[in-house]
């Protein structure tokens, strides 16, 4: 892995159904986490993944099926 492969930046955000969340990976911490990936598939990942770090293109942590009490995305 070299340095471009590296997300440049990072960020709490706070889950929702309407606004759009772009993002090349997240890891969330207590509690499932709902995500819309970037070809528009709702998947819901459990609490028993909290605080893995998954490298997937996303466009929204949706509200409707997030627990987590922290969400962190990674931009590119």
């Amino acid at each position: 892995m070299d340095a471009s492969q590296v997300s440049s930046d990072m960020e709490v955000v706070t889950p929702s159904d309407a606004a759009a969340c772009h993002a090349v990976g997240f890891v969330f911490t207590g509690g499932d986490c709902a995500i819309e990936t970037g070809r528009g598939r709702t998947v819901v990942i459990p609490a028993a993944f909290a605080g893995v770090v998954f490298p997937q293109a996303i466009s929204k942590v949706k509200l409707t099926g997030t627990t987590a009490s922290s969400v962190i995305v990674f931009r590119g």
